[in-house]
């Protein structure tokens, strides 16, 4: 049975990778980092979409005999093509520290709950457990993972 003194002892073997699993910053950055990707996908989703709107419209009114870039389907176009290319750059240049703390964490979740399945994108959950971990008084300790689907 997992316990807080075992998990100390698994994120202290994970650390000397480089990662501390349950260190409460790297955490918080690796929540950021996922509330930033996830912010940057949306965007990368609404240029597409507005993108392909624009030409869509430009060959509705082509089809119709108008002029196709008599609207403002090329302003919408343009930019709609430099938030789509500001969203891929951005999450390009992400820090990768938020990348190797979602290993680490994950390298953690399998050793302390062998199967647990994927869950809470967002970090919440296990950011709550971090915190509690670096607490005085953790309470008990869970029974599945934080944030995991059982």
């Amino acid at each position: 049975m997992a316990d807080w003194t075992t998990a100390r002892a698994v994120a202290d073997e994970l650390a000397e990778d480089g990662v501390d699993p349950l260190d409460v910053q790297a955490a918080q950055a690796a929540r950021r980092g996922l509330q930033t990707r996830f912010v940057l996908d949306l965007l990368l989703i609404a240029g597409i979409a507005a993108s392909v709107m624009a030409v869509g419209l430009m060959f509705s009114r082509a089809l119709r005999g108008d002029d196709p870039v008599g609207g403002i389907e090329v302003g919408i176009l343009s930019v709609a093509l430099v938030i789509v290319a500001l969203s891929i750059v951005m999450r390009t240049f992400m820090p990768g520290r938020a990348q190797a703390y979602e290993m680490a964490w994950n390298d953690f979740v399998q050793k302390m709950w062998p199967g647990a399945k994927r869950g809470d994108e967002m970090g919440a959950a296990r950011l709550e457990f971090v915190r509690r971990a670096a607490s005085t008084d953790p309470g008990q300790f869970p029974s599945a993972a934080p944030g995991r689907k059982v």
